[in-house]
């Protein structure tokens, strides 16, 4: 779900691949964007996925928090 969405693919593209019901694919989403909301504690979606986890990082690198 995490993979395919940072591609941009839609739930329908996903259910199809993996021969799932579309509307079980949005509800797992849900579930996942539910769950990253709470540990990143911002509103996670399927559209600005990307854009959170990018500023997210960036963030803690900003702050030393992430170390190579």
């Amino acid at each position: 779900m995490f993979r395919y969405s940072w591609e941009g693919k839609t739930y329908l593209e996903m259910a199809k691949k993996f021969k799932y019901d579309p509307g079980y694919i949005k509800d797992v989403g849900l579930q996942l964007w539910r769950s990253l909301s709470q540990i990143l504690d911002e509103k996670v979606t399927k559209n600005n996925l990307y854009g959170v986890v990018k500023r997210t990082g960036q963030e803690q690198n900003a702050e030393g928090v992430t170390k190579r």
